[in-house]
C-alpha cells in the first residue's frame, strides 16, 4: 500500500506542475507574441532609418557640390531651362 501512496503522490505533484506550467504558458504567450511583433517593427524601423540616412548623405553631398562647384550649378540650371542673359540655346529635333 505504501508503494501506491507514493505513486499517487507523485502523480498529483506531476499533475500540479503540468497545470501550473500550462497556466503560466497561457499567461505569458500573448506577451511573447507582442514581443516578437515589436522586434519585427523595430527591425523594419531600423531598416527605414538606414535608408533615410543614406538619402540624407546623398542629398548632403549634392548640397555641398552646389556650394563648391559652379560648373555643376550651371549644368543643372541648363537642364532646368535657365540661360544667361543674351545667351541663346539651340535645341535640335532628333531625326
Amino acid at each position: 500500500m505504501k508503494y501506491w501512496d507514493k505513486i499517487v503522490t507523485i502523480s498529483w505533484i506531476s499533475l500540479t506542475v503540468c497545470t501550473v506550467s500550462a497556466g503560466l504558458l497561457l499567461i505569458f504567450l500573448p506577451e511573447l507574441r507582442e514581443y516578437k511583433e515589436n522586434n519585427k517593427t523595430i527591425s523594419a524601423l531600423e531598416e527605414g532609418i538606414t535608408k533615410e540616412e543614406a538619402k540624407y548623405q546623398q542629398l548632403h553631398k549634392q548640397q555641398e557640390r552646389f556650394k563648391k562647384d559652379p560648373a555643376y550649378v550651371e549644368q543643372i540650371g541648363h537642364k532646368m531651362g535657365m540661360v544667361y542673359p543674351h545667351e541663346t540655346i539651340y535645341k535640335f529635333a532628333d531625326e
